[in-house]
């Protein structure tokens, strides 16, 4: 896990091996210091998402009652900073 304030809920991040968006995404938040826990899209995640009406291919950002999924966070293949920024609640900056 990564610093972040005690304050805000921990995000996690739900990824897969191999996943070239699911370790951009963490790195990214990485650099900017964000803490976050790595957890794996196993069958128990997906089952877990599938009974909160919640579909999408990892990476998963969850933060709280926020979330978004790949196709969300990576329109057209590229990283939205902005949606993923939206979801963890950070400014630019």
């Amino acid at each position: 896990m990564f610093g972040m304030s005690a304050s805000n809920s921990v995000a996690r991040v739900y990824s897969l091996p191999d996943c070239k968006k699911c370790e951009q995404l963490k790195e990214w938040m990485k650099e900017r210091h964000l803490a976050f826990e790595a957890k794996w899209f196993d069958t128990e995640a997906q089952t877990e998402f599938v009974m909160r009406n919640m579909f999408g291919n990892p990476p998963i950002l969850e933060v709280g009652d926020r979330c978004a999924s790949s196709e969300e966070m990576f329109p057209g293949g590229v990283m939205s900073e902005g949606v993923v920024r939206d979801v963890l609640n950070v400014k630019e900056g």
